[in-house]
């Protein structure tokens, strides 16, 4: 689950899962890894080269999948 809050791209998961990484993937293209924070996001900047490949996919409608 995620969404846009100002200038991040917020992924939001259940708390009891803080500290645990994460793989985001877009249609089976690896984009990064995370660790998700205590208050179970992970906050991405729209600005970053992350941000930008992760909007990009959001725009054209792609699949975003996260592994733990």
């Amino acid at each position: 689950n995620f969404f846009e809050r100002g200038d991040s791209i917020i992924f939001k998961f259940d708390k009891s899962l803080k500290g645990k990484s994460v793989s985001i993937y877009s249609d089976n293209k690896f984009i990064c890894s995370a660790v998700i924070g205590k208050s179970g996001e992970i906050k991405v900047s729209k600005s970053s080269e992350i941000g930008k490949e992760i909007m990009k996919h959001i725009i054209t409608d792609k699949k975003l999948s996260c592994f733990i």
